[in-house]
């Protein structure tokens, strides 16, 4: 995977970046969600996209739901989240 800074910050991000969009709609299995997170996290992406904008019309059920379930695997893992 290739990386690039972040603006002018230290921070890395990888080049590809995953949408989380399904996380809790789509794919509402949170063993599922935290598969296709690890796989992600596997292949060396670090850049998640938790904007639930895309759909249209914008459903007010989504606001959250993404960020919850990588929120939740992230404290299950405790990976470093900054």
């Amino acid at each position: 995977m290739r990386y690039k800074k972040l603006g002018n910050s230290d921070i890395n991000v990888s080049v590809i970046g995953f949408g989380t969009q399904n996380f809790g709609t789509t794919i509402k299995n949170k063993n599922e969600v935290f598969e296709i997170i690890q796989l992600a996290i596997d292949n060396g992406i670090n850049l998640f996209d938790t904007a639930e904008i895309y759909p249209s019309p914008i459903s007010l059920k989504l606001p959250g739901l993404s960020e919850i379930m990588l929120g939740e695997y992230l404290e299950k893992k405790k990976i470093d989240k900054k």
